[in-house]
């Protein structure tokens, strides 16, 4: 059997990721993909590694992304996401039941874990 790779990439190479314990699949790239051409501004809730909101800033270098995640593991995996990759997401420590801001965003995405 061989060994997974410590990192890799989605989006033809545009994307990079470290291997951890939650890795993007292919649903990430399809939500990636159906944000409309005119989002300025992002919360990714539950951004876990970061998967999602990176596949977008691969297609729109210019998008405000704010994240928030109620793993402190999953927020560390996603600042070494975007350390790999150059970019910049606004990360929070919360959770979105008891989250309170006064930001305004033209799109609200999430990708839910689907186990437990």
């Amino acid at each position: 059997m061989s060994e997974k790779q410590e990192i890799f990439t989605l989006l033809n190479g545009r994307v990079t990721m470290a291997r951890g314990f939650y890795n993007p699949t292919s649903d990430a790239v399809w939500l990636a993909a159906y944000a409309p051409n005119n989002v300025k501004t992002v919360l990714d809730v539950g951004i876990g590694t970061g998967g999602v909101s990176l596949c977008m800033l691969a297609r729109f270098p210019e998008l405000q992304i704010t994240g928030i995640d109620i793993s402190d593991q999953m927020l560390n995996e996603c600042r070494q996401n975007m350390l790999l990759n150059k970019r910049n997401i606004n990360l929070f420590n919360q959770d979105i039941l008891t989250w309170s801001t006064t930001d305004r965003f033209d799109l609200v995405i999430t990708n839910p874990p689907y186990f437990k």
